[in-house]
């Protein structure tokens, strides 16, 4: 979710938001991401991208809970 940053102020300036990757998402949940970072990026918010690694859905979803955690 991309709400809630600005009240209270101070929120958005305490969070760091990682968004994760995977080459196997649908094409709109990568817009979606980018379209998140976009907003996370005008409204002052620390945020990366982390791209999991891995031949398969199921080693990618590893990857990313193991970086995430």
């Amino acid at each position: 979710a991309v709400v809630g940053y600005e009240n209270p102020a101070e929120l958005g300036a305490g969070v760091h938001v990682l968004l994760l990757s995977s080459s196997h998402y649908h094409p709109r949940v990568a817009a979606r991401i980018r379209v998140t970072a976009d907003i996370l990026r005008d409204r002052g918010v620390s945020h990366e991208g982390v791209e999991a690694r891995g031949g398969g859905a199921m080693a990618q979803m590893r990857d990313a809970v193991g970086d995430g955690e």
